[in-house]
C-alpha cells in the first residue's frame, strides 16, 4: 500500500515538544518557564519600543536588545519608580508580567502541570508521526514484531512505530529499551486504561500505514481483546471515512474468525492462529528442517516480496530463475490473482508482478546473472520413500481435525495414529477417530495430568513410532503452558532411553508458545520446535507491510497443490555426491525437474544454532558449495498426487 506523506500543522509539533518537556519533571518546567518568558518578551518589547517612539518623538530600535535583556531581568525583580513616565510604564508592565509568571507558575499552574506531567508520564501526548505502524494492544510477541519492523525500516530510513495499550508507559518503555534494537526506528508508547476512539488520536491512527491488533496469547481473553480492538477501529473508520490503514490481527479459536471478520470488515488481514500452528507443525513433522525455512520466509532474513520489473515483460516465467544473484521467483501476480509456480511457459505481461524470495543482504537487485548449463539430474526417488511408521499426537489442539485431514491426504498407505489427549478432550478425540479416513487408523489414549506419561502410553508401542507431535500442553483452565510442554518432551525422551530399540528413533516435533523455552532446550530438541509466538510475530510484521502475502502463506501451508520440500541433494547433482558444485547447477537441475530451488540444508550444521541449523535460503547463485548424500536441497514444487514422506537418515536425531 503506497501513500503520500502529508505535512502536519505547526501546532502539532509545538504541542508534542511541550508534552515531552513536561514529562521531564523540574528541568522541563524550568525550560518551559524561560522559553515562555523569552517568547512573550519577543512580542512585548517591540510594542514598548513603539510606545517609547511616540513619547520621545523619535524611534530608536537599536535599543531592542538592551530593552529585551532589561525586561528579561525585570521578570525577577520589581524595579524602581524613577525616570520618565514611559520608563515607569515599562517597569509596571514588566512587574505585572513577573507577577503573572511567578504567581501562575509557583501557584495554580504548578498543580495543573503536576497533574499534566503525571498523565503524560503514564499516558503520553499525541505523537507527530505519519505513515507509521501502530500496535493496538500488547503482549510478548510485540517485542519480536518491533525487532522485525525495525529491520524492515532500515530500507525506509527514519520511521515511527506507536504502541497504544493498557500497559504502564514507563514500565513498557523500560522493557523496550532492553528487548528491542531500534536502529533507525523511533518507538512511541501511549497508555490508556480503556482505549477508546478518542485515544486512537494519541497515536494518529488516521495517518498510520498499518495497524496490528494484539492480544495476550497466554490468556483466555485473547480473542475478545482482539475483537474489541477491531470493533474500535471499525468505529473509528465510521467517524473518519478516509482511514485506509492495513489492519492485521489473529484469532486463537477458529470459531471466532467469523465474528472477527464482521467486526473488522473485509479488508482486514485475519489469521487463524491455532490452525496456522497446526498446519505448520504437521508440515515440519513431515519434513524435519522446514521450521527454519518457515521462520526465514516469514521474516526479513529471506523475505517474500512482490516486485514489478518492466524489463521482464514478454519473457517466460521459466526463464527468470537465473536473472538475479540473490532472489528466486516463485510466483506471478496478475491483477488480484496470485499464483505460485505458474507453468514455465507462462508469458510475463505488462503490469504483472513476480513473487520472489530475496536474500537478507541483497534485496531485489534486478541484475542478470549468467545461467549455468547444468547436466541432467538423476531421475527417480533416490532416497525418497514412504514412511511406514506409526504417529503419535500428544496433547490437544482445536485444529486437530484439520491436521488429521492433512495427514490423511498425504498418505498412500494405511498408517496407525494414536491421539493421546487429556481427559476433558477424550470424547472429542473419540469422535474424530470415528471419521471415515482413507488411510489413517486412529486410536485414542487418555493422559491424565496426575499420572506419569509412561503409564498413559503403556499401550503404545514406542519402538514403532516414526513421528511424534507434541502440541502445546494446557492447564486445566485451558491456558497454554510451555513449561508443561517441555516437561512432556523430556519425559518422552526418557521413555525412549529406558526402552531402547534397534530402529531409528522417531522425529519429535514440539509446539511452543514462547521462544524463551526453545532457547534453553538442547539443540537436538530445539531444531524441531515450532514456536508459535515467534512465527506469528514475524508474519504479522510482514503482513503489515504487504497484506497480499497472506494469500501466499495460505498456499504454502495448504494441503494441495504447492509443497515445500527438503529433498536429497543427490537428486540434483549430475556427477555424483560429495563434490564441490555451484548453486546455479542446483537451480538448473531443479528447473529440469519442474521445481524451483530455494536453498539447501547442510547435515554438518544440523545442530548449529548460529547457522540456522544448517538451512541456507537463496544463497548467491554463483557461490560454491559442497553437497553430499546427507545434505538436502530445499525446493518448492507443484504436486498433483499425495506427497510421499521423506525417510531421513535419522542417525543422531531424535
Amino acid at each position: 500500500m503506497t501513500r503520500s506523506s502529508r505535512r502536519l500543522p505547526a501546532g502539532s509539533y509545538v504541542r508534542y515538544w511541550y508534552d515531552r518537556a513536561v514529562t521531564k519533571g523540574l528541568p522541563g518546567l524550568l525550560f518551559i518557564t524561560f522559553v515562555g518568558a523569552a517568547t512573550l518578551l519577543l512580542v512585548v518589547t517591540p510594542a514598548l519600543l513603539a510606545i517609547d517612539a511616540i513619547a520621545t518623538g523619535h524611534a530608536d530600535f537599536g535599543r531592542f536588545l538592551s530593552l529585551y535583556w532589561g525586561g528579561f531581568r525585570s521578570l525577577f525583580r520589581a524595579g524602581t519608580a524613577s525616570g520618565p513616565w514611559h520608563e515607569q510604564l515599562q517597569t509596571v508592565l514588566f512587574a505585572i508580567i513577573a507577577l503573572l509568571f511567578s504567581g501562575a507558575v509557583l501557584g495554580t499552574v504548578i498543580h495543573a502541570l503536576r497533574d499534566k506531567m503525571e498523565r503524560l508520564r503514564e499516558g503520553g501526548g499525541q505523537i507527530i508521526a505519519t505513515e507509521h505502524t501502530v500496535l493496538l494492544g500488547w503482549s510478548r510477541i510485540g517485542f519480536t514484531i518491533l525487532n522485525e519492523l525495525a529491520l524492515q525500516n532500515l530500507r525506509r530510513g527514519r520511521a515511527w512505530i506507536a504502541i497504544l495499550s493498557s500497559e504502564r508507559k514507563s514500565v513498557l518503555e523500560g522493557q523496550l529499551t532492553r528487548e528491542v534494537s531500534r536502529r533507525t526506528t523511533r518507538i512511541a508508547v501511549r497508555s490508556a486504561s480503556q482505549p477508546g476512539v478518542a485515544q486512537l488520536d494519541l497515536v494518529r491512527v488516521g495517518d498510520a500505514r498499518s495497524v496490528i491488533v494484539l492480544g495476550d496469547w497466554t490468556t483466555a481473553d485473547h480473542d475478545t481483546d482482539v475483537i474489541t480492538g477491531l470493533l474500535l477501529l471499525r468505529r473509528y473508520t465510521e467517524q473518519h471515512p478516509q482511514f485506509r490503514a492495513t489492519v492485521v490481527a489473529g484469532l486463537v479459536r477458529p470459531e471466532n474468525m467469523g465474528p472477527a471478520r464482521v467486526a473488522a470488515g473485509p479488508e482486514a488481514s485475519l489469521v487463524s492462529l491455532e490452525e496456522l500452528m497446526s498446519r505448520l507443525t504437521f508440515q515440519v513433522t513431515q519434513q524435519p528442517g522446514l521450521i527454519q525455512v518457515f521462520e526465514a520466509l516469514f521474516s526479513s532474513a529471506a523475505a517474500i516480496q512482490i516486485v514489478r520489473e518492466p524489463r521482464l515483460t514478454g519473457r517466460l516465467f521459466g526463464e527468470t530463475a537465473h536473472l538475479w544473484t540473490r532472489s528466486t521467483p516463485i510466483g506471478l501476480v496478475r491483477g488480484d490473482q496470485i499464483r505460485l509456480l505458474p507453468p514455465r511457459a507462462t508469458v510475463i505481461e505488462q503490469g504483472d508482478g513476480l513473487v520472489v524470495v530475496t536474500g537478507n543482504d541483497a534485496g531485489f537487485e534486478g541484475r542478470p546473472a549468467e545461467a549455468a548449463g547444468g547436466g541432467e539430474p538423476r531421475s527417480g526417488n533416490v532416497s525418497e520413500g514412504e514412511d511406514e511408521g506409526a504417529w503419535l499426537y500428544l496433547g490437544w489442539s482445536r485444529s486437530l481435525a484439520v491436521v488429521l485431514d492433512l495427514h490423511d491426504k498425504s498418505l498412500t498407505m494405511t498408517t496407525p495414529v494414536t491421539l493421546a489427549v487429556p481427559p476433558e478432550h477424550t470424547g472429542e478425540a473419540e469422535a474424530l477417530a470415528q471419521r471415515p479416513f482413507r488411510n489413517l487408523q486412529v486410536i485414542v489414549a487418555t493422559c491424565p495430568r496426575d499420572r506419569p506419561l509412561g503409564e498413559a502410553l503403556a499401550e503404545v508401542e514406542l519402538a514403532s513410532l516414526a513421528r511424534v507431535v507434541i502440541f502445546v500442553q494446557r492447564r486445566a483452565d485451558g491456558t497454554p503452558s510451555d513449561a508443561d510442554t517441555l516437561l512432556a518432551r523430556l519425559q518422552l525422551a526418557d521413555l525412549f532411553e529406558r526402552d531402547p530399540s534397534d530402529l531409528p528413533p522417531p522425529v519429535v516435533v514440539t509446539e511452543l508458545v514462547d521462544d524463551r523455552f526453545r532457547s534453553i532446550s538442547p539443540a537436538a530438541f530445539a531444531r524441531n520446535m515450532v514456536v508459535g509466538s515467534r512465527l506469528v510475530a514475524l508474519m504479522f510484521a510482514q503482513l503489515s507491510d504487504t497484506p497480499e502475502l497472506l494469500g501466499i502463506y495460505r498456499q504454502l501451508l495448504g494441503a494441495d497443490g504447492i509443497q515445500l520440500r527438503l529433498s536429497p541433494a543427490s537428486l540434483y547433482l549430475s556427477n555424483g555426491d560429495d563434490r564441490d558444485t555451484t548453486y546455479a547447477e542446483v537451480v538448473s537441475s531443479a528447473n529440469l525437474r519442474g521445481e524451483v530451488a530455494l536453498g539447501y540444508r547442510l547435515a554438518s550444521e544440523i545442530d548449529d544454532r548460529d547457522r540456522g541449523f544448517g538451512v541456507h535460503i537463496t544463497p548467491a547463485i554463483g557461490g560454491q558449495t559442497k553437497l553430499g548424500r546427507e545434505d538436502s536441497v530445499l525446493v518448492i514444487r507443484r504436486v498433483t498426487d499425495p506427497p510421499k514422506l521423506v525417510v531421513p537418515d535419522r542417525s543422531g536425531m531424535e
